[in-house]
């Protein structure tokens, strides 16, 4: 067989690139370098042939099975035989018994005399020798008896764990059962309102939905970013994607697959348009420009300038005539289809024209804006109909019905409005609980509108009756584990949204949805006498494991109703502190995993959770934006820390000093002692979500959801470099013992080692299939523990690139499953 090019494994891909064959390891560090280099790799899979020492070991495997099945199948009737016999000698003792009981009878029947003394013999017979209600007992089957011949059982159940479970569910029996794990931006419904199609933010990914069966058909996954606009072309053949990787693709239907990259534009990439004869496609930008796109040869036609601002809006006209654009700018234009020119400028809106959309007889546009405004247009006239000004809060989509008498209009005030263009009025204001929309779309009859929210999850209404009718089902949290059962034709799926799912194989549908826990552990630390590793887990306990032979040993903390956030370890090793969702703060003892006290204070969500140095106190950061200090001695609140304006995500300490983290987006160092605010730095554009500090003390670094870190010089207190290279939301990052590296992990699926001297990055050091939560370094400065959303620990010696192993936190999926009553059939 070939080996791999870069070590002596057998290679069992190929990358056509430069002939390159590799292992499996190597192919995902080749595609990685394709990515660096914004390039695609072209890996294919070898089909591999076995050598003849494979195939013979192959087939005395196989005839090594087929001994055993016999064996097997000898033992049962064997053990069947004895019991039978077993069962048999039983019954001729009883039949004997009553046989004699009833020679007795007789003996009785032809006495010729009966007196007194008879009848006393008669009635003592009757009641103590014989009782006729014993015949009603049911002879039932024994419950081992029962599970001994259930062999059939084995071959028909299949439990798996781990991330790959979506992917394998998918392929083996075309069943989709995770639904987006990130806020949906944008949503388009075919023209023949069969399905709709979704794109989300940090998943990146594009799901199609059966729209009458709501259940999800397919997946298209190669967007390095969030998906901002999709449009299906008017044959069906097509699924256009916009997105913030600054690329447009285009995805086959037929294959499920993707068909082209059409790259062109400089900024993210906001929305997509087809035409209706659906030769070519319009692409809106941050980069102000308009690109047309020939769908035939996915070549790039036209790029056209014109708007002063970041387009976020296009829609082409039903005719193929013109099409027209909302802009930052503030206005509405006007295309020429064939010169690709300017026809017209719409002024009105006095903020950012969000949305725009346009009749099927290409008459009238609707408008919607950060004015707070609908504005409806006449497009041969090229003047404002009418304005509704009932909206308080940005109008952030809009949607027109073909024949241009009704428009609907999505708010950030989480209502969407239904308006009649004809007599310029409000019909109806629907109002959507729970969650805040993202994106709207109306099916071509009018009869239903579909909307993407902040919950994950896509909602279908009915315009007429004014409610809901319908969730597409999937799950909205990671998959991290599912039975199958190949007898019943059903699949269980458990997920960190809570919830245990029944699906139909035949169906490809969901049928049950019961209440289950989340399992994604949030953070991992290791004692400093290396004897144990914890790891918070969202089921609401604590998983500890050998730190020498990584075997797991229990879970401890499992009585608190809320799940854990955040761990920290005393330096003594004696006790550890766990932050819990419903603001609380837990000590445990770490001799006899007992609870020592309850801290009470906060208000929010504890966020972030340290030791002072001495274990006399500890630091928490709640989302009620304020930072405690505890006295562990008296377990008492010492002091409030106050100055953050929205919730704290982070905190580090070390000597006297405290630096913690906020979705204020800044970053604040204080004297704990002095209880005052040193210092605030501000550098990152949106959340920051966690911290860290040097052994030295001189650096620490911060991790935000605008995808950089920040590395700052603390005696200057200030920024020293700003590491940009993870796609989603940095989750954790942890310095080197001797401060020359840092590494980070991130939603983006990826760990990253960077060199904290010359902030450059170093290398990737694994990418997965879920996302990182946190990441911690050994005292030794040898290994980096990263902790994952599928419930498990990666434990990697980071220095020489070499993964150790990888702990679980799912001890037994068949275990959780059958702990629900209603899912124990499913065995019989």
């Amino acid at each position: 067989m070939v080996k791999c090019i870069k070590c002596p494994n057998n290679a069992i891909w190929v990358c056509y690139c430069s002939d390159a064959y590799l292992c499996k390891d190597h192919a995902g560090e080749h595609s990685i370098f394709h990515l660096n280099q914004n390039t695609s790799p072209n890996l294919v899979k070898l089909e591999l042939s076995l050598s003849d020492f494979e195939m013979n070991e192959l087939k005395f495997r196989i005839e090594r099975r087929i001994h055993f099945i016999k064996n097997y199948k000898n033992k049962i009737l064997q053990e069947a035989s004895n019991y039978i016999r077993s069962i048999e000698s039983m019954c001729e003792i009883a039949l004997k018994k009553l046989d004699n009981d009833i020679t007795e009878c007789y003996n009785f029947l032809n006495l010729g005399l009966y007196d007194e003394k008879f009848k006393e013999k008669i009635d003592i017979f009757i009641k103590t020798k014989y009782n006729p209600y014993n015949m009603h007992k049911e002879l039932k089957v024994h419950n081992s008896v029962a599970d001994f011949f259930s062999i059939d059982l084995l071959d028909n159940m299949e439990f798996i764990d781990g991330a790959n479970v979506v992917e394998k569910l998918y392929k083996d029996f075309d069943l989709c059962v995770q639904g987006h794990i990130s806020y949906i931006l944008c949503i388009a419904i075919s023209r023949d309102d069969k399905y709709v199609a979704s794109g989300s933010q940090f998943d990146r990914m594009i799901r199609v939905w059966d729209i009458k069966e709501k259940v999800q058909k397919y997946f298209l996954k190669g967007h390095t970013d969030s998906v901002r606009g999709l449009a299906f072309t008017p044959d069906g053949k097509y699924i256009v994607s916009a997105s913030n990787d600054k690329t447009v693709r285009v995805w086959s239907i037929a294959n499920r697959n993707q068909k082209a990259i059409l790259e062109g534009h400089t900024d993210c990439v906001t929305g997509v348009s087809i035409s209706a004869s659906s030769e070519y496609a319009v692409s809106a930008s941050w980069d102000t420009i308009l690109c047309v796109w020939d769908l035939t040869t996915f070549k790039l036609k036209a790029k056209i300038a014109g708007h002063t601002g970041a387009i976020n809006s296009i829609s082409v006209a039903y005719n193929d005539e013109y099409w027209v654009s909302g802009s930052c700018d503030k206005t509405i234009k006007l295309w020429n289809t064939e010169q690709y020119n300017l026809i017209y400028t719409l002024y009105g809106h006095t903020d950012v024209v969000s949305s725009v959309a346009v009749s099927k007889n290409s008459q009238i546009a609707v408008s919607g804006s950060s004015d707070k405004t609908v504005r409806v247009w006449d497009l041969e006239k090229k003047l404002q109909i009418y304005i509704f000004q009932s909206n308080s809060h940005t109008i952030s989509g809009v949607a027109i019905t073909d024949d241009g008498n009704f428009a609907l209009s999505m708010s950030w005030d989480n209502t969407i409005k239904l308006l009649n263009l004809q007599t310029q009025s409000e019909i109806y204001n629907f109002k959507i609980i729970g969650s805040n929309i993202y994106c709207l779309a109306m099916t071509s009859d009018g009869k239903y509108f579909v909307i993407g929210s902040t919950d994950f999850n896509i909602e279908i209404w009915d315009i007429v009756g004014k409610c809901k009718i319908g969730v597409m089902s999937g799950h909205s949290q990671q998959v991290i584990g599912a039975g199958i059962f190949h007898k019943k034709n059903a699949v269980i799926t458990l997920g960190n949204d809570k919830s245990i799912r029944v699906w139909d194989i035949n169906n490809k549908s969901q049928v049950q949805v019961l209440t289950g826990n989340s399992y994604s552990i949030r953070a991992t630390l290791v004692t400093n006498d290396y004897k144990f590793i914890l790891s918070a887990c969202d089921d609401k306990s604590i998983r500890l494991w050998n730190y020498k032979d990584h075997t797991y040993i229990r879970s401890f903390g499992k009585s608190n109703n809320s799940r854990i956030k955040c761990i920290a370890i005393s330096q003594n090793n004696e006790f550890c502190i766990s932050g819990f969702f419903d603001a609380t703060l837990k000590i445990y003892n770490l001799y006899n995993f007992t609870e020592t006290a309850v801290l009470i204070g906060h208000t929010g969500s504890i966020n972030g959770v340290a030791i002072v140095e001495n274990d006399k106190f500890a630091i928490s950061g709640s989302a009620d934006c304020t930072l405690i200090l505890w006295n562990l001695s008296t377990f008492s609140l010492e002091n409030i820390f106050k100055g953050h304006t929205l919730p704290v995500r982070g905190v580090a300490i070390i000597g006297t000093k405290m630096i913690s983290t906020s979705e204020d987006n800044t970053v604040r160092i204080w004297n704990i002692y002095m209880q005052t605010c040193e210092c605030v730095l501000e550098g990152h554009s949106s959340w920051v979500l966690c911290i860290c500090i040097s052994d030295d003390g001189s650096l620490a670094a911060s991790g935000s959801a605008d995808k950089n870190i920040i590395i700052w010089d603390l005696n200057n207190k200030n920024k020293k470099y700003e590491l940009i290279g993870h796609e989603n939301p940095v989750s954790g990052v942890a310095f080197s013992r001797d401060s020359k590296f840092l590494i980070s992990v991130s939603s983006d699926k990826s760990v990253r080692v960077w060199d904290a001297i010359t902030g450059v990055e170093n290398y990737i050091l694994l990418t997965h299939t879920t996302k990182f939560w946190s990441v911690f370094i050994t005292k030794n400065d040898k290994y980096a523990l990263f902790s994952s959303d599928d419930c498990t620990v990666h434990i990697w010696d980071w220095k020489e690139k070499r993964k150790i192993t990888v702990l679980s936190g799912l001890k037994s999926i068949k275990k959780i499953i059958m702990q629900h009553l209603e899912l124990q059939t499913l065995f019989n």
